[in-house]
């Protein structure tokens, strides 16, 4: 039966017109009430805690494909600089050809910290890194000097193993070693030093390391000391550490030319660096360490005497 409009009483409205839904009230229908939006809030947290720690691990990951990479052009600087020095290696420390000068502290009157001007672009393989200082530092490395009111970052965290190039006089001829009983690393009984790649026979280039990063309480100078005197036996002490910036890793790179991550297993060295702390060295161990263990293995040899 038609409907009379009521403006209208001759008028008819077709039955299907008579009610139509109000459109606010179908919206009021889905509306948030404050339980919902609760609900909501606690579900993106839920998801943030699940994803941030993905994101972190994936920005440790990039840095250290980027350290990896400054391992790599280092270590054609390296070598580019020993063909073109008919063998040559650059002396771990002192003289003119050693691979880096300064040490590094907190201190803000010295430049060596925060200065690549100072050491590094004076380092004889400085021509071969494409006059690229940021290679000498790690990306993981926070470690930063108070220098004027500004906060800089510090430049190097890499060093070189003791065993490559010795040390050096001022003339650039070998000086006495100074550690594990060795005088110049060239006689029976003493621990091998390498002077030329042709020195290189035992552990061999692709098993021995030539850079290797230092964390930020430990680096001093550019001389990464491996003290070989109770090898292969026990380890009774330990020099310079090597860093942990990647979840407990740490990245090398090998006369051959490769660059390495290794893991370390021991507390001693996955301990967080301290910052604004120069520690003193050695430290003293009381029982075996796997990972010291794994640094003179990777480092050197005694020379064998008459008859061996």
């Amino acid at each position: 039966m038609p409907i009379r409009s009521r403006l209208d009483p001759c008028s008819t409205l077709p039955r299907t017109h008579a009610f139509r839904p109000c459109a606010c009230a179908h919206s009021r229908s889905h509306a948030f009430s404050l339980i919902d939006l609760l609900v909501t809030i606690a579900i993106i947290a839920v998801l943030a805690a699940l994803l941030l720690p993905i994101f972190g691990v994936a920005k440790s990951t990039g840095r250290q494909t980027q350290c990896l990479s400054n391992y790599r052009q280092l270590m054609i600087a390296w070598r580019n600089y020993v063909e073109e020095s008919k063998d040559r290696l650059p002396a771990s420390k002192g003289g003119p050809y050693s691979w880096m000068t300064g040490e590094l502290d907190y201190k803000p009157g010295n430049r060596s910290n925060w200065d690549p001007t100072v050491d590094i672009m004076k380092s004889p393989l400085w021509p071969y890194c494409g006059k690229n200082a940021g290679i000498f530092k790690c990306p993981s490395d926070p470690s930063t000097v108070q220098v004027d009111g500004k906060t800089l970052p510090r430049v190097r965290s890499i060093s070189m193993l003791n065993w490559v190039g010795g040390r050096a006089g001022a003339d650039g001829e070998p000086l006495d070693m100074g550690w594990s009983n060795t005088h110049l690393g060239a006689s029976p009984g003493e621990y091998r030093v390498y002077y030329r790649m042709a020195d290189m026979a035992d552990p061999g280039p692709a098993r021995t390391f030539v850079f290797v990063e230092e964390p930020m309480d430990r680096i001093n100078d550019g001389f990464f000391v491996t003290d070989m005197l109770t090898y292969p036996g026990t380890t009774d002490d330990v020099c310079d550490f090597p860093a942990q910036y990647h979840n407990g890793d740490a990245n090398f790179s090998f006369a051959d030319g490769h660059a390495q991550v290794r893991k370390w297993t021991t507390p001693l060295f996955l301990a967080k660096p301290a910052p604004n702390t120069v520690r003193d060295y050695p430290t003293t161990l009381t029982a075996f360490n796997p990972d010291v263990s794994w640094l003179m293995d990777h480092a050197t040899r005694l020379i064998p005497g008459p008859g061996h």
